[in-house]
């Protein structure tokens, strides 16, 4: 309105620049008015602008990590992650050295920048677990999904790989869509859970690590599931005997396995599971888990 007020000013002064003086003041005059009662009955009319929608508080994860952050770089990490006023890193730069800063140590050998990508992935799974375990204190999985999304918002892009994690397929489940798939499989504290490719263990956000019967290949992701109280086989998901000792004994089964077709000399690996020949690798991983 005030913009249009000016123009108008404007557009009067020449229109009336040929009038003689009282005759230009008076019309000038006469228009303004016109023109504010215009604006008046405008604003009368409009209706009232909707209320924003509430917005969830933010959750502030208490933890140990809050008391002793600096006890190491994935606890560091974690509570950053945890604290409602960190709206993320820039980059995955940033957040490497945020890593190196709080006393990350690569092993030689081994590539840098995967090795700090998989310590990142290691805290964002503990900044999940912190989230979930409240929504699931206050009764309100809807408000943990929602605080879910904000985390992975605030996460870096982790897209380091190597010819290792390319034939692993290890490619991570995000934590909004975990946490879902958790809620859709009944998983709490008290249900025996199998994971055959558990990777940092998203998928589990909401399990008891003692009562998880985990699974992992990768030995760097495996030791992510020791720190956080799993006890993994460190086997081959396609063979029958890798789960063995679980007949029986689980009450979910949930995975996020590698896809498709594994090629060998040229050819399709074919995966010998009960009762089916396949050539695809999460049919013989999920049919042997389930088994």
């Amino acid at each position: 309105a005030a913009d249009a007020k000016r123009n108008l000013s404007d557009a009067l002064d020449d229109l009336l620049s040929l009038e003689k003086p009282d005759v230009r003041k008076a019309r000038r005059e006469r228009a303004m008015r016109a023109f504010a009662a215009l604006v008046d009955e405008a604003t009368r009319k409009a209706p009232a602008p909707e209320a924003a929608a509430p917005k969830a508080p933010e959750i502030k994860v208490e933890t140990p990590a809050a008391q002793s952050a600096a006890a190491s770089p994935v606890e560091a990490l974690r509570h950053k992650f945890g604290d409602p006023s960190f709206e993320g890193f820039p980059s995955i730069v940033q957040a490497r050295k945020f890593m190196l800063e709080n006393g990350f140590k690569p092993v030689e050998g081994l590539p840098e920048n995967k090795q700090i990508e998989e310590a990142i992935e290691h805290a964002i799974v503990l900044a999940a677990r912190d989230i979930a375990a409240i929504g699931t204190r206050k009764g309100n999985p809807s408000e943990a999904f929602d605080h879910l999304v904000r985390l992975y918002e605030k996460q870096p892009r982790l897209g380091s790989r190597t010819s290792t994690s390319v034939s692993e397929q290890a490619y991570s489940t995000p934590a909004p869509l975990a946490y879902v798939a958790s809620q859709l499989a009944g998983i709490d504290k008290n249900k025996i859970v199998v994971e055959p490719t558990a990777g940092n263990a998203m998928l589990l956000i909401e399990a008891d690590p003692k009562k998880a019967r985990v699974n992992e290949l990768n030995a760097t992701r495996a030791d992510a599931l020791v720190a956080q109280g799993f006890n993994p086989s460190r086997a081959d998901a396609t063979l029958e005997s890798t789960f063995a000792d679980s007949k029986g004994k689980a009450d979910v089964v949930i995975a996020n396995p590698p896809f498709g077709a594994v090629r060998e000399g040229g050819e399709s690996k074919t995966f010998r599971v009960p009762g089916l020949n396949t050539t695809a690798i999460d049919y013989a991983i999920a049919l042997n888990a389930l088994e």
